[in-house]
């Protein structure tokens, strides 16, 4: 599992993204959603850390390639749950919103390993 902190979509915002879906509760309601949502891009390195961390020992330089599609919203505090499966060189991965009955948070992604 991974959680993210209740603060993380403004510390995220540091990065240079300032569309206030992710900090604004008026325009997050707006916008459909209850509350502001965790970033996207953030929910991407999440999951990529986590899985650097469990299962290459936090060495990125065994990471040749990550990719995933966003598949829901994650809001800040909630917590990821991460499971992978080894596939040759590649890791198989889902992410979902442990929070919310694991409603989905990327879909295809893959890591695949350096040689």
């Amino acid at each position: 599992t991974a959680p993210t902190l209740l603060q993380q979509a403004l510390l995220y915002r540091l990065c240079g993204d300032r569309n206030p879906l992710h900090s604004d509760p008026a325009f997050a309601e707006a916008a459909g959603f209850p509350r502001p949502i965790l970033h996207g891009l953030c929910t991407y390195g999440t999951v990529c850390r986590a899985l650097v961390d469990e299962i290459l020992g936090g060495d990125t330089t065994a990471v040749a390639g990550y990719g995933a599609s966003f598949a829901g919203v994650v809001f800040p505090g909630e917590t990821l749950r991460i499971r992978a499966w080894e596939d040759g060189d590649r890791l198989l991965v889902t992410a979902v919103v442990a929070d919310r009955d694991d409603a989905p948070a990327l879909g295809n992604v893959v890591l695949t390993r350096a040689s």
